[in-house]
């Protein structure tokens, strides 16, 4: 289980740099437009946010005691990597074009955010009654 985060956290931490490569090494203005004007921080640290809740929701994902648990778990860690690579496209692509609105990446990105966890929680709450189902 603990190799299993591991591994999700390395993703994890390579889709956080290049989120921020993406971000920062595209030129502040294009065209007479600043990206680092209006919202661009609080977008920033929004969607920065929501890549360290996606690691909260795997840690908890790994976090099962048996191997039945971490099967059953294993269409959440499908659903995990997938909205973690949505978030940095999402995220990287309207914090990295002049002038769009930054709002609108952090909307997404909670939304991806909010699918995760209660894809976690569903999880979680399956897991628990096939084994208690099982025990019984």
């Amino acid at each position: 289980m603990k190799k299993g985060f591991k591994s999700y956290f390395v993703s994890w931490a390579v889709l956080l740099i290049i989120f921020n490569i993406i971000v920062f090494a595209i030129q502040g203005s294009i065209a007479g437009m600043n990206k680092y004007g209006g919202a661009f921080l609080s977008g920033y640290i929004l969607i920065t946010l929501t890549f360290i809740g996606q690691l909260v929701c795997a840690y908890f994902v790994f976090k099962t005691e048996t191997k039945e648990q971490l099967f059953l778990n294993l269409p959440v860690i499908m659903i995990l990597y997938s909205t973690l690579i949505a978030a940095i496209v999402i995220g990287s692509i309207i914090m990295a074009a002049p002038n769009l609105p930054n709002w609108i990446g952090v909307i997404i990105s909670a939304l991806l955010l909010g699918f995760s966890a209660i894809a976690v929680i569903k999880s979680n709450v399956a897991a628990s009654v096939v084994t208690d189902i099982e025990n019984n």
